[in-house]
């Protein structure tokens, strides 16, 4: 289990482990301080609803200030769940990409240990499941190019030998997807 004071790092080291350094890279839902920032890419943008937390841009994911094919990758953790128009937020995603541009999707899994975030918290406007996030993603033009095993709070064991059917029950999805279209 990785404690709360160590779950921030953990995420940072997430994102430097699956987007390398020379990338552009588009944070939506960033807060105050991004992971993609303390993850050195080339070029990093964050990006919040909350103008208090002093983003890097004040924008909705639903409409992203962005030129068409800006962005190589873009960083949602933890984000999606409560944005109000999932379709419209991808179809923005889509659009700021570039050809065969990526995304890194987590959400509270809630078909898993995850349940009890999805219930908690009452911002959350969607509840995902591994299969759900794939339908929705491959319905706004986006195929999965991996699915990650992430164990951030919960006593399952995570190794190389851990039965693939364990990160169904993950307490969060983790999704890195590209850009089909």
């Amino acid at each position: 289990m990785i404690e709360p004071h160590r779950y921030w790092p953990h995420k940072e080291a997430l994102v430097r482990s699956v987007i390398g350094p020379l990338q552009d890279v588009l944070e939506i839902g960033s807060g105050a301080n991004g992971y993609g920032r303390r993850a050195k890419h080339r070029n990093y943008v964050g990006v919040d609803v909350d103008r208090r937390v002093r983003p890097d841009v004040v924008a909705s994911a639903t409409h992203l200030p962005f030129r068409d094919g800006v962005f190589d990758w873009v960083v949602a953790l933890d984000t999606v769940e409560h944005v109000g128009d999932i379709h419209r937020c991808l179809s923005e995603v889509g659009r700021v990409l570039r050809s065969r541009g990526s995304m890194l999707i987590t959400t509270p899994n809630f078909l898993g240990l995850g349940i009890y975030d999805s219930l908690a918290d009452p911002t959350h406007v969607h509840r995902f499941s591994w299969w759900s996030l794939e339908r929705v993603l491959r319905m706004n033009g986006f195929e999965t190019a991996a699915k990650l095993r992430l164990m951030l709070h919960v006593f399952l064991p995570k190794s190389d030998r851990s039965p693939s059917f364990l990160k169904y029950l993950q307490q969060s999805i983790c999704i890195v997807s590209r850009r089909v279209f």
